[in-house]
């Protein structure tokens, strides 16, 4: 009896690491064959950078905060 759980312990260990190493392999793979990843990463940067400045500019009520925050010289 011992034996088998040791065997049901090893055989859920080893479907555990295979699937953690599938999923981070796929995902690795799916970003490195992706050609538009490079241009959605700069957008991506671009629309935070405008989000910042357009609420650190006082466009919102929480302007004020983020200008203390990061600093009035930030956009």
């Amino acid at each position: 009896m011992p034996d088998n759980r040791a065997r049901y312990i090893a055989t859920a260990l080893q479907a555990i690491v295979l699937g953690v190493v599938t999923y981070y392999g796929v995902k690795w793979l799916v970003d490195a064959l992706d050609p538009t990843k490079k241009s959605r990463l700069a957008a991506q940067k671009q629309v935070r950078l405008e989000a910042c400045c357009y609420v650190t500019k006082g466009n919102t009520k929480s302007g004020a905060f983020y200008r203390r925050f990061l600093g009035d010289n930030s956009c």
